[in-house]
């Protein structure tokens, strides 16, 4: 395992500056310190500290890097490089919500679960949902875990039993 060009401490010279992730001091000018091959593919929007990648994106936004005979995702290339390997069953979340930045000091290490609820897909949307779709709060008392996993409200189950029994005893009635 490749030991990483930037690890954590806790005094840094007078006159640099850095940010701080996760316990690791990532200097401001780390930029620099990567291939030139992969930093010459860097624009750093000044506004928002992003590390854009110029290069080539996949049509989901992530940078990829030509290295060593494969392609390599650019922002996985800078963590690997700056801060550490990435820990086994985690994947990175960019904090800054910008997949085609490569900054380091905006990736975290998280467990894939913890990165897609981060995320606005609907089933990310769904599990920070406090109510369900026709407005009954998802609380201990009227939420129960479906087979499936997924949340099911206890006022609408009922209430859709109840038409179901209806529908049932009509259709028996003929």
């Amino acid at each position: 395992m490749a030991e990483p060009l930037v690890t954590a401490c806790h005094s840094t010279p007078k006159g640099v500056s850095f940010s701080v992730l996760n316990h690791h001091i990532i200097p401001e000018d780390s930029l620099a310190s990567l291939p030139f091959r992969f930093s010459n593919k860097v624009r750093v929007n000044p506004k928002t500290g992003c590390w854009e990648w110029t290069a080539a994106r996949l049509s989901d936004g992530y940078g990829q890097f030509w290295l060593q005979g494969k392609h390599v995702s650019a922002h996985r290339f800078a963590w690997r490089a700056l801060v550490s390997s990435i820990p086994e069953g985690m994947t990175l979340d960019h904090l800054c919500r910008v997949r085609y930045c490569v900054n380091p000091a905006h990736l975290e290490a998280v467990s894939l679960r913890e990165n897609i609820l981060r995320g606005e897909s609907p089933s990310a949307q769904n599990a920070r949902a406090a109510r369900c779709p026709q407005g009954h709060p998802f609380d201990l008392f009227n939420t129960y875990f479906c087979p499936d996993g997924s949340r099911c409200c206890r006022t609408c189950q009922r209430e859709r039993l109840r038409r179901w029994r209806i529908f049932r005893q009509e259709r028996r009635r003929g």
